[in-house]
């Protein structure tokens, strides 16, 4: 089980970071992306965070796991950071 100590979204809110806790003590960080499933011919169906799959971001330190979180976004979400501002928390 893990528990939530931090969550953070891109300027858009289409991604979004969480640091979690692991039940080993250590910080992970998960990144997701906002999805809507559409029917074509019915509309939206159903919209929730999506999971997307990174390489393993453990470690022992929440400064460390907010780095990753601040850097995931950057680069997951970099049209919507054009501007220069990369404060993800």
């Amino acid at each position: 089980m893990r528990t939530l100590v931090e969550a953070a979204k891109s300027p858009s809110g289409a991604w979004k970071v969480e640091v979690c806790r692991r039940e080993d003590g250590n910080f992970q960080v998960f990144l997701m992306r906002w999805t809507d499933e559409v029917v074509p011919d019915y509309g939206k169906v159903a919209s929730f965070w999506s999971e997307v799959k990174t390489a393993a971001s453990i470690t022992d330190s929440i400064e460390t796991a907010r780095d990753i979180a601040r850097e995931l976004l950057r680069t997951h979400a970099r049209n919507e950071y054009a501007d220069g501002s990369e404060d993800a928390h």
